[in-house]
């Protein structure tokens, strides 16, 4: 399964494709619903699109519940590196 949340962290592995982001925005809804969460994404190949969508969306709505959402990438990914010019993480 690539996308597995145990309690408020939630981490992506592997093969992740669009059709995972109906799976990672439920997880993120409910880790933040709780508290302050954190996406590890650094064992995911790909971030398709869809998926770095619902990361700015979930950064959106951490920010307006005043939580604190940490996200975690790939390092070299194209999309990784597009989504930290996008703000998304450090």
């Amino acid at each position: 399964m690539p996308i597995l949340q145990t309690g408020a962290t939630i981490t992506l592995t592997g093969e992740l494709r669009h059709a995972d982001a109906a799976g990672l925005q439920a997880a993120a809804q409910a880790a933040l619903a709780e508290g302050d969460a954190l996406i590890d994404a650094t064992g995911a190949h790909a971030l398709p699109f869809g998926l770095l969508q619902v990361l700015v969306s979930a950064r959106l709505t951490a920010r307006a519940l005043d939580r604190n959402l940490q996200i975690f990438l790939p390092d070299g990914a194209t999309q990784a590196e597009a989504a930290r010019d996008a703000g998304l993480a450090a």
